[in-house]
């Protein structure tokens, strides 16, 4: 006997019966809801609620004050009634504990704790809404990872408001407000990594704002604000990729805005404003590879940034203004750009002492009392490099040595370059002080409008190199040069422009005997003390008024096949036009016009090109244009038209007139039209070839034949158009028309 046949409908109730029981057991299917807990209805105290619960409950404590500490070991949620109604106060180590990982407090104020009012040392909590006062910190991690605090206060504690500590990383804190206490708004110690605050306060507190040392690395701190601390706004040691940005350490009363100090490197701070600190703006004492940027800092008790000791920094596109010292001190560093910073009405500028390696460029440093740049005891290998930067209105209110540049050296001072920079209307434009000042080049400099002297010297400096520069509207040029200065570059080089130079340049060579003129005057420059100028320059060196410009391809074109680039130059001084296509030297020319024959097709289609193109110039740096083209050998095919007649019906013989409207195509400069007609009958006649300058509308007209085929006609249009000569889109089109009736000529026999 055969056995009886499953019911397939039982089968599939026992699998889902089995398998419900195996996930109950498993714990992967909830049999109820989380509960709710009430404190004090369902029980009195916060700990019984705790030790009660079970993982997911919510304990809800109502308005009243909770005389003890607890321990939160079960992953729950404690809600209160409000900050100013729920309140947790006892004297206790810790008032809240977390330990358990995924707990979280909300709408409560925590005091007495000795240590710490919430203590988390636990992950993935999250501490929301609470007001921590009148313990030693408000809340401390110790090896706390992941966990959230945000919205909540944590003001009038004695040591501190927040602490991170024992490697605590990754957590996040946010708008959250650590004022008031006695000591540091925020601490971070002991290898505590990668937390983040955003939009929080630490201000007017005892101590520091901010305190992060200990080996705590990969910290945020952003949006926030560090003011009005009795020492320090911020302060960071022995730490690493540290990043501050979009944030103020203002008004910190008696030391000084940030501080950075003792072995750390890879930081950055940007976008901050500081604001009348007590002392320094910025102090930075051991710090390597770490960039400063877009802080503006005003009213310094002392220096806008104060640095030694430093390497490889960037500061760039920071503003100092109103320091009552240098707006910049740099002592015994290295390797640092100072670049695109605005240095105004300090007391001085920017100062260099044992420096090397430096690079001082494109700054604005305008308006200080004393100096504009000032070098001390700076240079050997490498030196120092100023460059390019607009120093002007310098050591007008002590006089003196302060000049737009001031170099002094007694122990070493060589191996400087002081080069295009603009030197307008200081007290002296440079002066080189004490005997160690030697064997620096100070070339291409515009030297103008100076009260006193363009450059001093003074307590014997030199030998030193001077060429190239503009010395324009001095009552003094150079006030006793050193007899072995060098005041030229050589032949065909030159040397300086003296606009008191009153020979004319009709020879040249290097005895300035053959005829024909060559930039250079024909006589000498006595500069004084027996110094002469050998070779003066007769135009301006760096002319401003010299330009170049890209005029073929235009910015942003299209370009294909053979394209012909050509610069303009206006400059009597241009030695060549090197062009450049993303960076890679493509050609040069010699003569007007400057031009290049480039082949697209050997270049990347759609692909976007750098294009530049370099004027060098015998009496100027070099100065360039660039313009991006995009590479299409490929002519875009669209629906860039439409076409129509003027009539609907005609007859053979008449003459119609078709309209071709353009739809928004891509740009070109001439556009070719090709239609023909073909007949009911299949029969295509050509219509010749017509050429327009770019426009909106095109009309064109033509005869019909008289022995066309009465009935529907198409009229076909192909376009093609152009820009400078490249083919760059395609399109046809098409409409029909009606030939009915006789030829005005009658049938043909």
């Amino acid at each position: 006997m055969e056995p009886r046949a499953r019911n397939p409908l039982v089968l599939l109730t026992l699998t889902v019966l089995v398998v419900t029981v195996v996930l109950v057991c498993l714990g992967g299917v909830e049999t109820a809801d989380a509960a709710t807990i009430i404190v004090p209805d369902d029980y009195a105290t916060i700990q019984a609620a705790i030790d009660n619960a079970g993982t997911g409950d919510t304990i809800r404590v109502y308005a009243g004050t909770y005389a003890e500490n607890i321990d939160v070991d079960v992953a729950v949620s404690i809600e209160g009634n409000g900050t100013s109604e729920t309140i947790i106060s006892t004297v206790s180590t810790y008032i809240v504990s977390m330990t358990a990982s995924g707990a979280s407090i909300s709408k409560v104020r925590v005091l007495g704790g000795t240590t710490a009012g919430i203590a988390i040392s636990t992950s993935g909590c999250m501490v929301e809404t609470v007001y921590c006062t009148s313990n030693a910190r408000g809340i401390a991690l110790y090896g706390a990872d992941d966990n959230y605090i945000g919205n909540s206060t944590f003001t009038g504690n004695s040591y501190a408001g927040i602490g991170v500590y024992s490697g605590s990383d990754g957590n996040e804190f946010f708008n959250d407000t650590a004022d008031s206490n006695g000591n540091f708004g925020l601490d971070v110690f002991s290898d505590s990594d990668g937390n983040t605050w955003e939009s929080c306060s630490f201000d007017q507190n005892g101590n520091n704002g901010v305190l992060i040392n200990g080996g705590a690395d990969n910290n945020t701190i952003a949006n926030s604000t560090m003011d009005g601390n009795t020492n320090y706004g911020f302060s960071l040691t022995q730490s690493e990729y540290t990043t501050v940005y979009r944030s103020s350490a203002s008004n910190n009363t008696n030391n000084h805005g940030l501080v950075i100090y003792d072995t750390i490197s890879h930081n950055l701070f940007s976008h901050l404003i500081v604001d009348s600190n007590g002392q320094a703006g910025v102090f930075i004492n051991g710090d390597s590879y770490s960039r400063y940027d877009n802080i503006t800092i005003t009213d310094s008790g002392t220096w806008g940034f104060e640095i030694a000791n430093a390497d490889n920094l960037t500061f760039q596109d920071c503003i100092v203004k109103g320091s009552t010292e240098h707006g910049m001190q740099i002592m015994l560093s290295s390797d640092l750009d100072i670049i695109d910073n605005v240095v105004s009405k300090n007391t001085y500028g920017i100062y260099l002492e044992n420096c090397v390696g430096c690079n001082v460029g494109r700054n604005i440093v305008d308006q200080n009392d004393g100096h504009g740049i000032g070098l001390q005891d700076s240079g050997g290998t490498p030196g120092n490099r100023v460059f390019e930067n607009h120093i002007e209105g310098n050591g007008l209110v002590q006089g003196g040595f302060q000049a737009g540049v001031t170099f002094a050296a007694f122990t070493i001072g060589s191996g400087n370059v002081i080069e295009d920079n603009d030197l307008i209307g200081n007290n002296k434009g440079i002066v080189l002080l004490a005997n160690a000042v030697v064997g620096n080049h100070i070339r291409g400099n515009t030297i103008k409008d100076s009260a006193v002297f363009g450059i001093e010297n003074s307590f014997n400096p030199g030998p030193n190199n001077f060429y190239h520069n503009n010395f324009i509207n001095n009552p003094i040029d150079v006030q006793s040069p050193n007899a072995a200065d060098v005041f030229d570059n050589g032949y065909p080089s030159g040397g300086n422009y003296w606009d008191t130079y009153a020979g004319s340049d009709d020879y040249s060579g290097p005895a300035q005997n053959i005829w024909g003129p060559d930039g250079l005057g024909d006589v000498l420059h006595a500069v004084g003390g027996g110094v002469q100028d050998n070779f003066p320059i007769v135009r301006i060196f760096n002319d401003p008024l010299d330009s170049i410009a890209i005029v073929d391809p235009i910015d942003g074109e299209l370009v294909s096949g053979l394209v012909v680039a050509e610069a303009i130059v206006v400059s009597d001084s241009v030695i060549d036009v090197e062009f450049f296509l993303d960076g890679i030297l493509v050609g040069r020319d010699t003569s007007a016009p400057f031009q290049l024959l480039l082949d697209t097709t050997t270049l990347t289609e759609d692909k976007v090109y750098k294009l530049k193109a370099i004027a060098n110039r015998r009496f100027g740096i070099p100065i360039d244009d660039m313009v991006q083209v995009t590479v299409n050998n490929q002519a875009l095919v669209g629906s860039y038209f439409s076409v129509s007649t003027v009539s609907n019906t005609y007859q053979p013989d008449d003459r119609v007139t078709a309209i071709v409207d353009l739809l928004t195509p891509p740009a070109f400069d001439e556009i070719v039209i090709h239609a023909q007609y073909r007949d009911s009958s299949g029969n295509a006649i050509q219509i010749p070839d017509m050429m327009y300058a770019a426009s909106g509308r095109y009309g064109f007209t033509f005869w019909l034949s008289s022995d066309i085929s009465l009935g529907t006609v198409a009229l076909e249009v192909d376009a093609k158009a152009y820009l400078r000569g490249s083919l760059v889109w395609e399109a046809t089109n098409l409409t029909m028309f009606t030939v009915a009736g006789n030829s005005y000529h009658g049938e043909m026999t």
